[in-house]
């Protein structure tokens, strides 16, 4: 994450560089979409479409508009958001019940989530532009501005989720948190 938040900053000092690039140069020297993505729509100038709020109970907004979604899409976001590269079933099963999952029971979400949000069929991942306060948190920090991530930081990491890879996230940003 902390990468990310240093490529925007010489992003910004390169602009006029970069402005002159076709769209065909940008993806010629960025490499695969999926892991530049979000610097592609920095340079472009992109708005970001999902942001998510994991800190809490948890928020989706869509194109600057609150989404009522249940609990378990929004982990479900969350993990493909925070894992940042395309899932499997089996992965992102794993990162959502651990050993207890059924795999029919996330299939299904994933076919409602579809009608509203765009993820790929398999591997599963999100083919929006998306942020989440928690990588606005680690941006902060790695650029040393502890007490800008400090103000977003609101406590839990959705505290009524019992996903493995989301309880593991809790505890690595608060002791992210901690250290900083």
């Amino acid at each position: 994450m902390g990468n990310k938040a240093h490529v925007k900053l010489l992003l910004q000092e390169c602009g006029e560089l970069l402005d002159n690039l076709s769209e065909a140069g940008l993806k010629l020297l960025s490499g695969p979409e999926e892991q530049f993505r979000d610097i592609l729509s920095f340079i472009k100038g992109n708005t970001i479409a999902l942001e998510l709020r994991l800190l809490g109970e948890g928020e989706v907004w869509l194109n600057n508009e609150k989404l009522d979604v249940p609990p378990l899409w929004i982990e479900v976001l969350g993990i493909m958001c925070l894992k940042e590269r395309p899932l499997n079933l089996e992965e992102l099963l794993s990162f959502l019940y651990g050993d207890d999952g059924r795999k029919e029971n996330l299939k299904a979400n994933l076919s409602k989530m579809r009608r509203v949000f765009p993820i790929s069929q398999h591997p599963y991942q999100l083919t929006l532009s998306y942020t989440t306060d928690i990588a606005k948190i680690q941006n902060f920090i790695a650029l040393g501005k502890v007490n800008e991530a400090l103000k977003l930081y609101k406590g839990s990491v959705l505290p009524y989720s019992n996903s493995p890879f989301i309880r593991h996230i809790d505890e690595v940003l608060a002791e992210t948190i901690r250290q900083a």
